[in-house]
C-alpha cells in the first residue's frame, strides 16, 4: 500500500515543525521520520526541494541554514489540516442523488461523480448515489456550477422502516471502505510503534522534544489525509472496533499534548 505522505512532503512538514531537522538530521530522526531512508537519499530530496524553491538557504551569523521559502510555507499550509473535527452525529436521514446526464455532457457527468465521491457518497444503483452526510446545499451549488440542474435530482429523508444497511450492502455501496479500514489499521500500528521507539531512543530531552513535535505534526497530517477518504458512514452501521475510531482517539489525545511526555 502506498505511503500516505511522500518523502518531499515529510521534509517540508518537518521543516515547519522542527527546522533543525533540515540541517543534518540524526540517524534516529531519519529512522523515526522517514523509515529506511538513508542520509544520502535525504540530501537528494532536499536538493530537489531547494531547486524547486520550496526550500532556501539563509545566512545566519557565521552559518548558512536551510529553511522553508515562502512558496514552501504555502505548500505546507495546504498540507496541514485546518483542525481535527469530531465525527459528525448522524441525524437519521439519508440523502439520495439521482442523475440522467446526456452523453454530450459527459465531462460534466465525470465532474459530478468526482464531487459525489469527495462528499462521501456511494453508488446505491446505477446513477443513484447515497450518503448520510448533510451535503445537499453544497451539492446544489456544485450542480448549478456544472449547469446540470435539469439532469440531477436531490432527495433527503428517512428510508422505509425495513431498510437495513447490512455489511455486504455497505461494502457494495462504498467499496473503498475496505481500503480505508486497512489504511487506518496501518496508521495506528505504525504510529504507536514510532512513539515507543522515540520513548526508548535514549536521545537527550531537547532532541526528543523536537522530534516529538515533528512526529506529532506528521501524524496529524497523515490522519487528515485518510480521514478525507473516509465516507463517514454513520457509527450505527460500523463495527464497534472500527479502526477509524481508534485512530481518531489516538490522534486527538496526541494533539492535545503540548509537550513531549516521553
Amino acid at each position: 500500500m502506498r505511503e500516505v505522505l511522500g518523502v518531499s512532503e515529510k521534509i517540508l512538514l518537518a521543516a515547519e515543525f522542527g527546522e533543525s531537522i533540515l540541517q543534518r538530521p540524526s540517524a534516529a530522526a531519519l529512522k523515526l521520520i522517514f523509515g529506511s531512508l538513508s542520509l544520502e537519499t535525504f540530501r537528494v530530496y532536499r536538493t530537489q526541494l531547494l531547486n524547486r524553491r520550496l526550500l532556501q538557504r539563509v545566512a545566519d551569523k557565521e552559518k548558512t541554514l536551510i529553511r522553508l521559502s515562502s512558496d514552501g510555507a504555502a505548500r505546507v499550509a495546504a498540507l496541514k489540516p485546518q483542525s481535527l473535527l469530531p465525527r459528525e452525529t448522524w441525524d437519521g436521514k439519508w440523502r439520495l442523488i439521482s442523475f440522467d446526464v446526456p452523453v454530450y455532457l459527459k465531462q460534466a457527468r465525470f465532474a459530478l461523480r468526482r464531487k459525489l465521491q469527495s462528499y462521501g457518497c456511494g453508488m446505491l444503483h446505477k446513477s443513484v448515489w447515497i450518503t448520510s452526510r448533510a451535503v445537499l446545499e453544497e451539492l446544489e451549488e456544485e450542480v448549478a456550477a456544472l449547469k446540470l440542474e435539469d439532469h440531477v435530482w436531490l432527495m433527503e429523508g428517512r428510508l422505509w422502516p425495513d431498510f437495513r444497511l447490512t455489511e455486504p450492502l455497505l461494502r457494495s455501496i462504498w467499496p473503498a471502505i475496505g481500503i480505508v479500514e486497512k489504511m487506518y489499521g496501518k496508521y495506528l500500528s505504525r504510529w504507536r510503534e514510532t512513539r515507543r521507539e522515540l520513548k526508548n531512543s535514549g536521545l537527550p530531552a531537547g532532541e526528543r522534544g523536537r522530534l516529538f513535535r515533528v512526529l506529532r505534526g506528521l501524524a496529524e497530517v497523515e490522519f487528515s489525509r485518510i480521514d478525507r477518504l473516509d465516507p463517514k458512514i454513520p457509527q450505527e452501521f460500523l463495527p464497534k472496533d472500527w479502526e477509524g475510531n481508534k485512530c481518531r482517539r489516538f490522534i486527538s489525545l496526541w494533539s492535545s499534548t503540548t509537550a513531549s511526555p516521553i
